[in-house]
């Protein structure tokens, strides 16, 4: 397991049966996730087969988007060295845009959201190639 957040890190950290690794690089303030080039290049020495991960904001129209700049290197890379895609969203972030542009959507193969999320537009998004699940 390879995690650029450190509260994960923690509570990963008691399990006995995964083998954890934290990716290096800068804590940004009040989040605990670790981002900048560091962690970007630090990421290049895994590849995995599954790779988790949110986003601040994602449509259909802009794709995956992010309100910070200082974790768009990191989400890149884990979507590069990664054979498949989770991305975890919940409904409020869905049809909605942030200033910095992750992906497209066509890298992502299985957007995890909650009940709330409307049916019809998840519809959209998997005639985009995602697999939905709620």
């Amino acid at each position: 397991m390879i995690t650029t957040d450190l509260k994960i890190a923690e509570y990963l950290s008691t399990m006995r049966d995964i083998e954890l690794y934290i990716v290096g690089g800068r804590v940004r303030t009040g989040f605990f996730s670790l981002g900048d080039t560091m962690a970007s290049d630090s990421l290049k020495q895994f590849t995995a087969s599954k790779g988790f991960m949110s986003c601040d904001a994602i449509s259909l129209a802009a794709g995956v988007t992010n309100t910070s700049m200082f974790e768009v290197a990191v989400k890149r890379r884990i979507i590069e060295q990664s054979a498949e895609v989770f991305m975890m969203v919940d409904s409020s972030k869905l049809e909605t845009t942030a200033p910095y542009a992750v992906s497209s959507l066509s890298v992502i193969g299985h957007l995890v959201t909650d009940q709330e999320a409307d049916t019809m537009l998840l519809e959209k998004y998997a005639k985009c190639g995602m697999r939905i699940l709620k």
